[in-house]
């Protein structure tokens, strides 16, 4: 699948716009994981990347350019989805 087959459109859509016949890939298998248990998330991220959901509609969180985000003060509700890839003893490293 190239990008032009499924473009940014850099707009709110409640439908998906993938065409089936340019996926080069499935998925065999997945497991859902204990909400807010960080031991099970590390768990998973140690077997795959693990795809994770984060609030984002905040200012804090939109305006992040780069290290560390610690935010204490975490918002309620999730809006948004990236891919855990790593973690350290106090952090996740999350892509987008």
């Amino acid at each position: 699948m190239n990008e032009s087959d499924y473009p940014y459109s850099g707009a709110v859509s409640k439908w998906c716009h993938l065409r089936e016949e340019n996926a080069t890939n499935t998925i065999a298998s997945y497991e859902v994981i204990l909400q807010n248990s960080t031991y099970e998330l590390k768990k998973a991220i140690m077997t795959a990347p693990t795809t994770v959901a984060l609030a984002s509609g905040n200012t804090y969180f939109r305006q992040y350019k780069n290290g560390i985000l610690n935010n204490l003060a975490c918002p309620v509700g999730t809006d948004h989805d990236a891919l855990a890839v790593g973690y350290g003893e106090e952090f996740y490293s999350v892509t987008n």
